[in-house]
């Protein structure tokens, strides 16, 4: 439950999220909805831990920067991540991991009849249509920060299916 072992956990979930929206794009079916609700959840757990590890950390540059004694709301902070903590420790003492290595079992037989050149196209096509819509944002002064957050989901998911799509040979 350490800083790095949650935020690389985020990491790889986004990143499977990303290839698991591309297998349904592949498939042209939804294949995602068996893994994407559960992993969500702990994604979402693990998200409240790390907040206030951030919020922690900003806390304490900014006291070390300007001179401030803000112990009371660092602890205030502590004390929440803590609680978050437990939380996400429950969670994953619950967790059963093998739905995960089932979906992806299932997902590699639906794949395998694909040859690699047709699924180098269709790879490309879903990485397209995330350029698309990456291009389609209208982003302004009066854009709320749910919308930079879209992007910068967006964003990332692009970047995942590029990793996969380089894969490849063109």
């Amino acid at each position: 439950f350490g800083r790095e072992a949650i935020h690389e956990m985020r990491v790889d979930i986004k990143r499977l999220r990303a290839c698991l929206l591309l297998v349904d794009s592949i498939l042209a079916e939804d294949r995602s909805s068996e893994i994407l609700p559960r992993l969500n959840r702990l994604f979402k757990r693990a998200g409240k831990v790390r907040h206030y590890q951030l919020e922690m950390d900003i806390t304490r540059r900014y006291m070390d920067d300007s001179g401030l004694r803000l112990d009371w709301y660092y602890n205030l902070l502590k004390a929440q991540e803590l609680h978050y903590r437990r939380r996400f420790e429950v969670l994953c003492d619950d967790f059963e991991l093998s739905f995960v290595g089932r979906g992806v079992r299932k997902i590699g037989r639906l794949l395998d009849p694909i040859d690699n050149d047709k699924m180098a196209f269709l790879i490309r096509q879903h990485f397209e249509q995330l350029l698309k819509n990456l291009h389609a944002v209208a982003l302004d002064s009066d854009s709320e920060s749910a919308h930079f957050h879209a992007v910068r989901i967006l964003s990332k998911e692009t970047r995942y299916v590029l990793e996969v799509l380089r894969k490849f040979p063109t």
